[in-house]
């Protein structure tokens, strides 16, 4: 049952990221169960499941998500930043809830994980995060939601080096989430010029815009649902439009 979320954003505050990246000059592969350049989760049997799909081949256009015109689920999409602080508060009110939601087959999650907050750290610890969440997505799908919740809860404070690659490890090692392969894809940075790719598509997406204060950009976190993007002006379980 989804409990009352939030009444005002305002606590948490937006992110409004200026993004101005350059994608490799060699377009990079992607990472499994993300050919629309986000990981989908959906209901089966009671249990929160990936929707599986091959790897983006370089400089080939993701895909894009599309349910039957008949599906009554809520489809809910959010794009978020591990190194986002108002994502981390975000999260901690809704996700329990809305997977509750995409458990029982009311819901489908659909999760973009980008890299906006390099410039909030003396590294690259926001692509390092987002290249983290490809591997995942990439070797064990099954710990993606896991690994979130671990890289939330050990959030490194803006303004510092954020969490080194040692660290991030020992994270997630911490909260018994270990993976060889997917330890080494953290190691290698096998995606992050992929993320590079995915972060400047989805921040030139018009689904990905939001406005406050007569500003439009691209922040995290951005919370759509059904094709429409969340303004803030009213609360997430109105918008939502779920009454339990």
């Amino acid at each position: 049952m989804l409990l009352p979320l939030i009444a005002s954003l305002a606590v948490i505050g937006v992110v409004f990221a200026i993004v101005a990246l350059q994608p490799k000059a060699a377009p990079s592969a992607g990472p499994r169960n993300m050919a629309s350049d986000s990981i989908i989760f959906t209901g089966v049997d009671g249990e929160v499941r990936v929707t599986p799909s091959a790897a983006l081949r370089p400089g080939a256009d993701p895909s894009t998500t599309a349910w039957d015109a008949d599906d009554e689920r809520l489809h809910v999409q959010t794009f978020i930043d591990w190194t986002c602080p108002a994502c981390k508060s975000f999260e901690s009110q809704y996700s329990d809830a809305l997977l509750r939601q995409v458990a029982a087959g009311k819901a489908t999650l659909e999760i973009f994980p980008v890299a906006i907050l390099d410039h909030q750290y003396s590294t690259a610890y926001s692509t390092r995060s987002a290249n983290a969440a490809a591997c995942f997505a990439d070797r064990a799908p099954d710990r993606f939601l896991s690994a979130q919740a671990a890289m939330y809860a050990h959030q490194a404070d803006e303004g510092g080096p954020g969490l080194s690659t040692d660290e991030i490890l020992e994270v997630l090692h911490n909260e018994g989430i270990r993976e060889d392969s997917v330890d080494t894809c953290i190691r290698e940075e096998t995606f992050a010029g992929w993320v590079a790719e995915q972060t400047a598509r989805i921040a030139a997406d018009p689904r990905a815009k939001t406005t406050q204060n007569g500003r439009s950009g691209f922040s995290t976190p951005t919370i759509v649902a059904n094709g429409k993007t969340w303004d803030r002006t009213t609360s997430l379980h109105d918008f939502l439009g779920l009454t339990d």
